[in-house]
Parts: C-alpha cells; structure tokens; sequence
C-alpha cells in the first residue's frame, strides 16, 4: 500500500538503472561515466531510507516514500521516446487497484468509521485509472492535477475517518499552563511538538532506544524509565526540581490500567479518550 500508486514506475526505474550501471544500457559518450555515477547516486538515495527503515524496530508505510523519489525520478528521467504511454497504463492499472481496494474496504472492515470518504477516494482512484487507461482528452498537466487531487482527498478523508482517539493533541491542551510532561506507555511525538518542552518517556521508549542508549546513565535515568511503575517517582522528581510548576502526564490506556492503586490516587484525571487520558499530580 505505501508504493501505490508508483509501484510499477520505481521497478522500471530501478531495472533501467541497474541496466545503465551494467552498461547493458545508456550512453556510450564521454559523459557516460558521469551519468553512470549519477545514477548510482540516486539508487543509493533509495537503498539508504529502505535500509535504515528495513532495520529500524519501527516501521509505517509512510516510511517508504523517501525510496519512492529517487526510483521514480529515474524511470522518468530514463523513459525512452514512445514509452510514455505504456507508463501511462501501467499506472492506470495500479490506481485502478488501489480504488478497488478502498471501494472494497466499506464492505470487508466493519465499523469503519467514514465509509462515505472511503468510497468517495475508491472512486477518485479508480477514475483516474480508467482514464489513463484511456486517455481521452488527458495530458501530462491534467493527469497530474487529478492525481494530485485525488491525493489531497485522501489527506482530507483521512482525518476524517481517523478516530478522534487517536489524537493526543485535544487532551494536551486541556492540561495546566506550564506543565512538566511525562509521557507514559507509549511516546507521544506530538507532545514535544506542541509542548515545546523536552518530556520524560516513562515505558514507551519505542523507536527512542537508540538514542536512549547513547546517553550517559544519569542522563538517561533522567529522561528514560522502562517500567509503569516509575510513573510517580519520575513525576515526584520533576515536582522537587522545579515545584512551581505543574506535572502532566499523557498516559496510554493500559499503562494507566497497569498502574498500581495508590499510584493513581496520586494524580487527578482531567480528561479521558477511548485511547488515553490526560493526568495531573495531585
């Protein structure tokens, strides 16, 4: 899903750059080895990205796009006269699929929230398909101002059917001005975006282990803990260094069912999601 709709257009780029730097293919001018290296740079603009995700412990599809560019700028950039149109329906066909796929969601995942958008982008996607397949009327402009259309549904849809559980940022701004944060059972990137503030990571270090590992143990008792039960005594922490200001906590909803009693009679619960909830220090 991450490479649709550009999936058929990073393996032709890919195939017509491996066939350069093998010399099956290209330029046999003075400038060849030039191209040659320039080529390979831009696979290697793709392989980096793959390869750290392929490794990293956190993946989402929208990590792939970094390696989506470059493979998509070489097909592009190596396309031969004549072949623009068989490009054209290689990616008819992939958004014709892609719109099946949402056009089939509605009825496969149940209590999906939207259906209405995910049909409304089925269509968009199977339309601009079937047009390039086509290709009435269709030029390079209009086909991109419609892809970029459709994209900008799907931005749109999204936030629509996301559910609001999903959303920290409601609850963050409920809390006290000035809060000291801590972040528990999960890390929540958009609390130091909105917060401006560096936050405490109490079991939900995540994707922030390689950098945890990096700091010299004291550093990292400070802003690192792995287990629930450290929530109050990270937060009793922050309250003796610098007791005139409140401590906040956005806490994952089985974090806060892990936690012991008499640790949550210690803080006071301002505001709730199905997902998380919002907490103070009494």
């Amino acid at each position: 899903m991450g490479v649709l709709p550009w999936l058929g257009a990073c393996v032709a780029g890919l195939r017509r750059g491996v066939a350069i730097l093998r010399r099956t293919s290209g330029p046999v001018s003075e400038g060849a080895p030039l191209i040659r290296w320039t080529v390979a740079a831009v696979i290697l603009g793709a392989a980096v990205p793959l390869l750290f995700y392929s490794l990293s412990g956190s993946k989402l599809p929208p990590y792939i796009h970094p390696a989506i560019v470059p493979l998509v700028a070489l097909a592009c950039a190596l396309e031969k006269e004549g072949e623009e149109w068989t490009a054209l329906a290689r990616a008819g066909r992939e958004l014709i699929f892609l719109g099946a796929l949402f056009l089939a969601a509605p009825f496969i995942v149940k209590d999906l929230a939207g259906p209405a958008w995910i049909l409304a982008l089925g269509l968009a996607f199977a339309g601009m398909g079937f047009w390039g397949l086509r290709p009435r009327a269709l030029t390079g402009p209009r086909f991109m101002a419609g892809l970029g259309a459709a994209l900008l549904l799907l931005t749109f849809a999204a936030s629509r059917v996301a559910p609001p559980t999903k959303d920290a940022s409601a609850l963050i701004r409920k809390a006290p001005a000035g809060a000291q944060w801590i972040s528990c059972g999960d890390y929540y990137q958009v609390l130091p975006f909105l917060t401006r503030e560096r936050v405490v990571v109490v079991a939900g270090t995540g994707e922030l282990a390689f950098g945890r590992d990096r700091l010299d143990p004291a550093a990292r008792d400070r802003w690192f803990q792995e287990d629930v039960d450290r929530l109050l005594p990270m937060a009793l922490r922050l309250r003796a260094e610098d007791p005139a200001r409140p401590v906040a906590a956005l806490i994952d909803r089985w974090a806060w069912r892990d936690l012991p009693e008499d640790q949550k009679a210690a803080f006071q619960v301002l505001a709730r999601t199905e997902k998380n909830l919002l907490a103070v220090l009494r």
